[in-house]
């Protein structure tokens, strides 16, 4: 089996990337990831400053405590979960607590008594009747839409449970109410300012809180204060997970053209106080097997591998579509001043990849980078500037190392 050294590119699927351990909740580490995860050296600070070998990139890589490198991780071979009523309920029951549940109806005028909700999926035709119990269609279907309504603490929320082909999902928001402004529905749900670093911190231990209690495995989490785009105004905290599996993070995925499945996800967003707000969870995965307990190479060995892809990098395989934006420099005239890359993580966790109808989770080095290209174009643009619009900040490059001495034979 030959080793693969990965450069994923992507303008914004790299944002949960990487969390490592200074960020991340303290969630317990399985017994199994205990047993495994004894380091074969100290990881020391990495400090490096090159050009690439064509001399056109600038390489940047720096970080003061990178994650060791064990002796072994397993290999894990996982595959999609389905939403089931029971999740559901399940999820529903822990975010709305001893509040009274009912399935949603579109009529909110208050005309009908509400139904305590039936914990089924229906086909979305059933929810555009007024009255829920005045569907024609069967429900206990394997597939379809299950919407659940309950109000906490002033606040009236929707659960959305969907099982619908590759899309399986549960999202709580808050309900829009007819004839009510987006201040009246979040009011008491955005700040006047900026949660501070004991709320952020306190945010991310409630999320990953709930991710447990609600039955969504283990997970580490980001967050950052964001302004609200809803009601116009205030602050919120907005949290991004990673799916961690026998206490390792899973950093990325790779693709493939056949099966461009996105990556297990979970997002959300809460008042500085706590209180939630939305919650997203995307495609769910559980373990089907351990494939092996894998032993892997050193950290010296991942680092050299990585310098080594790093240094070959060129403009045509590290920048995004470069055909095309080079065609857009061209007819613009546009003279590139730099292009850099600057990577400040390196990550021991998983990479996600397809084998067959599952997927593997393979124990990799990561190392997430934001790549930027400045330039002019006289004439219009004569201040140096970002020539990639993808650019927002978020990690947009990534090297991802094959951990496993068998790879390389």
């Amino acid at each position: 089996m030959k080793r693969y050294i990965a450069v994923m590119l992507c303008c914004a699927a790299l944002t949960a990337l990487c969390a490592c351990g200074s960020a991340a909740a303290d969630t317990p580490t399985t017994a199994a990831a205990e047993t495994a995860a004894v380091p074969a050296e100290t990881a020391e600070p990495v400090n490096m400053d090159f050009t690439t070998d064509d001399g056109a990139i600038e390489v940047h890589v720096h970080d003061d405590a990178p994650d060791a490198v064990p002796r072994t991780m397993p290999v894990l071979r996982v595959r999609a979960r389905s939403v089931t009523p029971d999740m559901a309920r399940a999820a529903a029951e822990v975010v709305f607590g001893d509040a009274e549940i009912y399935e949603f109806s579109p009529e909110s005028s208050g005309e009908t008594t509400p139904m305590p909700c039936l914990w089924q999926f229906w086909p979305q035709e059933h929810y555009v009747f007024p009255d829920p119990a005045d569907t024609p269609y069967g429900g206990d279907v394997p597939c379809g839409n299950l919407r659940a309504v309950a109000s906490v603490g002033g606040v009236t929320y929707e659960l959305w449970a969907s099982n619908i082909d590759q899309h399986h999902s549960i999202s709580v928001f808050v309900l829009p109410q007819d004839g009510a402004s987006a201040e009246e529905m979040y009011t008491g749900l955005f700040a006047s300012a900026p949660a501070d670093e004991a709320e952020l911190a306190a945010a991310v231990n409630r999320a990953a809180q709930l991710a447990t209690d609600m039955g969504f495995g283990e997970w580490r989490f980001t967050a950052k204060t964001v302004e609200s785009s809803t009601s116009g105004s205030g602050w919120q905290i907005e949290l991004t997970g990673q799916p961690v599996y026998e206490g390792y993070p899973v950093n990325w995925q790779s693709l493939s053209e056949e099966e461009p499945l996105e990556m297990e996800s979970l997002t959300l967003h809460m008042a500085n106080s706590g209180t939630l707000i939305d919650l997203y969870y995307a495609l769910p995965m559980e373990v089907v097997e351990t494939v092996e307990q894998a032993e892997l190479i050193t950290w010296d060995e991942a680092g050299a591998l990585a310098e080594e892809t790093m240094r070959a990098w060129r403009y045509d395989t590290l920048i995004p579509n470069y055909a095309s934006e080079k065609a857009w420099w061209d007819a613009t005239g546009a003279e590139i001043l730099s292009v850099s890359v600057d990577i400040d993580a390196l990550c021991v966790g998983y990479i996600r990849v397809p084998d067959g109808a599952n997927h593997l989770l393979v124990p990799t080095l990561t190392l997430p980078g934001r790549l930027e290209v400045i330039g002019t174009i006289p004439g219009v643009h004569e201040a140096p500037m970002d020539m990639l619009s993808f650019d927002t900040g978020e990690y947009n490059v990534s090297v991802n190392v094959d951990l496993r001495k068998s790879a390389g034979e």
